[in-house]
């Protein structure tokens, strides 16, 4: 393998890397099938061999040199096992050095049903009138008005809005357990809902004004004569003029505003933050904003279909597939939910792989309760 690609990959997971080189490195991956194995196999080998040489105290160098190494080797591996690497979950044992198994483990035939299950893309709009529309990701439709003219398509995934009214217009998105959906604004803003989340936002007016429940990533084209605000509940406010960031306002957990790029203002009754690229707050039940510097990649990568995490709990990884997959988890004790694990999991498979691999790497059994899945 070329140097100069090592070199890639190293800033890619250290995070270092340029806008000039992120754009080398997708030109390389997306090249060929092949080069997409390749640096999949990477990605894999980077979540076990470095942090098992770092349970171990063990080179960095001579981990590096592994990896690669491990790279030639696992090309004449089968496809299953280069697809298996893709989204490789590494736990982070607190006494003891990572063991990982080279194998596929199959569900249990009595998950089967289960397991088969797949994240979907659907949601439904609620007209002004009261009419519904229901959404579908795997479907291309065009809606015009009476005269003939495009309003807007479902393009597969994206609800992508041409015109506007001088009026405002409210529409009301929800999507389905499960699912996510993207909607661009008439002004170009993109924004991704997650599973179960819902928006209200204008098609027409002079006002750039949304409330949200739920979480949603925000793209938000600049206008300074038009600040872009999202309304939560608890009366927060974030008020942005051009900006990429998430939110998240699910009732079950705190909300939490991350800024990927720019900057935005996070208001509430008790307490007002600027936040800035990099930054992310949490905003507590009476009010009060604490903000820490955080990996802002890591809680914005579920728009892509991909959900990285880092020494996370478990319960909080089965708090995100529940999001994907609409199926609720429930642990067999408390300990287990604190268990940490530092991986990648890609939306498009089914949650069969995903268990599996996490099965895989832990002495976790996984069982059913009636609707639920039950974690031992």
């Amino acid at each position: 393998m070329e140097e100069r690609t090592i070199y890639l990959f190293k800033r890619y997971v250290s995070h270092e890397l340029t806008a000039e080189e992120a754009r080398e490195l997708k030109d390389f991956v997306n090249s060929s099938d092949y080069n997409r194995e390749v640096f999949r196999n990477f990605a894999m080998l980077h979540k076990t061999e470095i942090q098992t040489a770092m349970a171990n105290h063990a080179d960095k160098e001579t981990a590096w040199h592994n990896i690669i190494s491990g790279i030639s080797t696992r090309k004449r591996r089968s496809i299953a096992m280069r697809i298996v690497a893709a989204v490789v979950i590494v736990f982070v044992a607190a006494a003891a050095a990572f063991i990982y198994h080279d194998r596929y483990l199959k569900p249990r035939t009595t998950l089967t049903a289960m397991m088969q299950t797949e994240a979907k893309n659907r949601a439904v709009i609620m007209m002004p009138n009261g009419s519904s529309i229901k959404l579908d990701g795997k479907e291309s439709v065009q809606y015009k008005d009476n005269k003939g003219n495009l309003l807007c398509e479902n393009k597969r995934g994206d609800l992508i809005y041409y015109t506007q009214s001088p009026e405002p217009i409210y529409n009301r998105v929800t999507v389905d357990e499960g699912s996510t959906y993207k909607i661009t604004l008439p002004d170009g803003t993109h924004i991704t809902l997650a599973s179960g989340s819902e928006l209200v936002y204008p098609i027409g007016g002079e006002k750039r004004d949304v409330t949200l429940k739920g979480e949603a990533l925000f793209d938000v084209t600049q206008d300074k004569s038009r600040p872009f605000t999202v309304d939560c509940e608890h009366d927060v406010r974030v008020t942005v003029l051009g900006t990429r960031f998430n939110i998240s306002a699910y009732n079950h957990k705190p909300l939490t505003v991350t800024v990927e790029s720019g900057s935005v203002d996070v208001s509430t009754p008790a307490a007002k933050s600027i936040l800035h690229t990099g930054e992310q707050a949490t905003v507590s039940g009476s009010g009060q904003c604490s903000v820490s510097e955080v990996n802002a990649g890591i809680y914005t990568s579920w728009a892509s279909g991909i959900y990285e995490f880092d020494n996370v709990p478990l319960k909080d990884i089965a708090a995100e597939l529940s999001l994907w997959y609409g199926i609720d988890f429930e642990f067999a004790s408390r300990k287990l939910e604190q268990r940490k694990f530092t991986g990648v999991l890609m939306r498009d498979k089914n949650l069969s792989y995903s268990l599996s691999l996490i099965k895989d790497v832990s002495d976790l059994e996984f069982k059913t309760d009636g609707e639920k899945i039950v974690i031992e």
